[in-house]
């Protein structure tokens, strides 16, 4: 904003700066700018004037229809006719049935022989050999230990009793020896064959009332309890092998049913991949391989080729050789005329 002069009008503007040029050369150049500058500078405002003119209202609008005659239809083409049918056939065709096949092929019939074997563990080897341990062994065994507990104490109590009737006679058999020095001879004699008669009474009873009973009771529990508890045992493993041999027989035919349901969903996966690599997958991919390598690739050479070779080299002499010094040309003109201040 101006200030007003002394006289309350505006003061006359700044006369424009001179350039550092003599006099005697500012006339030949202006007329050199009026003759040569000013038409370069005109003609080169008439060409840019002319490039905005046709980016606005041909390059721009050609590219607008490009985009949607064009780029637009390839990209919906190239996602609704390859890329979504081939998520598709990745999903119906390759995914869904390798689940169903691992889950009904592989993953349930091995859920039901699990189960078909812990059932056939539990209720048939389980359960029975508890019941036999139990009812076989333990309780015959609790009934052996009854059966020869009083024998046993019977047994040593009479041993108890012999020894001390027996003491009871050494005791009076050394008073009498004590007593009767002089009949040493004749007690003696007599003494050796009572003792001989009273050590085979002793071994008489002890046999006859001990030992034999004893015997008498240990062969007939073998006979009557071990020998029978024995043979219901080889009875009963018999029996359980002929039970679970079946078991057996229809555990492996499972395992050879499933082991041919999982070769069979393992060829059938196999033959459905190929078919559709082969049907489906590999034309598609020589499609486009093909369409690349003669469309794509020839096309982007050349246009690469044409851009190096010729618009690079022509844009780049425009503005070094052309442009450039035309515009530092008619830059120095200007200031020359006094049009435009030094920088």
């Amino acid at each position: 904003m101006t200030r007003p002069g002394a006289d309350g009008g505006i003061p006359p503007a700044a006369p424009p700066l001179e350039p550092d040029v003599p006099r005697w050369i500012q006339l030949p150049v202006r007329v050199l700018a009026a003759l040569v500058i000013v038409p370069v500078g005109l003609l080169w405002e008439t060409v840019r004037l002319t490039g905005r003119l046709l980016y606005r209202y041909l390059v721009r609008p050609v590219g607008r229809a490009a985009d949607r005659l064009l780029w637009r239809p390839l990209v919906w083409s190239a996602r609704h006719l390859l890329w979504l049918p081939l998520v598709w056939s990745a999903r119906h065709l390759v995914w869904l049935p390798l689940v169903w096949a691992a889950r009904h092929l592989v993953w349930l019939p091995l859920v039901w022989a699990a189960r078909g074997l812990a059932w056939a563990a539990r209720y048939l080897l389980w359960y029975p050999s508890t019941w036999l341990l139990r009812y076989l062994v333990l309780v015959p065994l609790s009934w052996l230990h009854r059966l020869l507990a009083p024998p046993a104490r019977a047994f040593v109590r009479v041993l108890a009793s012999a020894a001390r009737w027996l003491l009871a006679r050494l005791a009076v058999a050394l008073r009498l020896i004590e007593a009767g020095m002089v009949w040493i001879g004749r007690v003696l004699a007599s003494g050796a064959r009572f003792g001989w008669w009273l050590l085979g009474v002793l071994v008489w009873s002890l046999y006859r009332f001990l030992l034999r009973p004893f015997g008498l009771a240990v062969r007939w529990s073998w006979r009557h309890g071990v020998v029978p508890v024995g043979r219901a045992i080889r009875w009963s493993v018999g029996q359980l092998a002929r039970l679970l041999r079946p078991v057996g027989w229809a555990v492996v035919y499972l395992g050879r049913l499933i082991g041919a349901g999982v070769r069979f969903g393992w060829w059938l996966c196999g033959v459905l991949v190929r078919a559709l690599y082969r049907f489906l997958l590999r034309p598609i991919g020589l499609a486009v391989r093909w369409l690349w390598r003669h469309t794509a690739v020839p096309v982007g050479r050349a246009v690469g080729r044409v851009w190096s070779g010729g618009v690079r080299p022509a844009l780049r002499w425009l503005r070094e050789d052309v442009f450039g010094p035309v515009k530092v040309t008619t830059r120095q003109v200007f200031v020359a005329l006094g049009f435009r201040r030094r920088a």
